[in-house]
């Protein structure tokens, strides 16, 4: 019997453009001064959803690989562009990268130096494997 899993890593957990200043720690709150990056809401409530979502023609094929995508969140924090920066070899799970997250991911938008929402990014690894178990 086989087990399917896709893993989520946050590879960056700022927008690549900002200077993120200084980060106060209040008890369970961030408060962030100056520009902010792009940041993920409900990381595993996502990561269920790209499990979930393992193509079915990459299970026939027995594809498995880690894919490296760059996406680019727009100010109401969905994504509005994946570029795939690492392939995982098969277009097929790297696809499947960019369609989930774009379909699953939501986002805090970045901030910028005035405190308004702007386009940010985030880089992220996605590893599909299977698992197989039993005798």
């Amino acid at each position: 019997m086989g087990v399917l899993s896709a893993a989520l890593g946050a590879a960056a957990l700022a927008d690549e453009s900002a200077t993120g200043k200084d980060i106060i720690d209040k008890g369970s709150q961030t408060q962030r001064m100056g520009p902010s990056g792009a940041r993920p809401i409900d990381y595993n409530a996502t990561a269920m959803a790209i499990i979930m979502d393992y193509p079915s023609e990459a299970i026939r094929l027995g594809q498995q690989g880690r894919v490296k995508v760059r996406l680019t969140i727009d100010p109401t924090g969905r994504t509005s562009d994946c570029d795939v920066i690492d392939s995982s070899g098969h277009a097929i799970l790297d696809q499947a990268a960019c369609d989930g997250l774009a379909t699953h991911a939501r986002f805090e938008p970045a901030i910028d130096e005035q405190g308004n929402p702007t386009e940010g990014r985030w880089t992220m690894t996605i590893v599909y494997q299977m698992e197989m178990i039993g005798p």
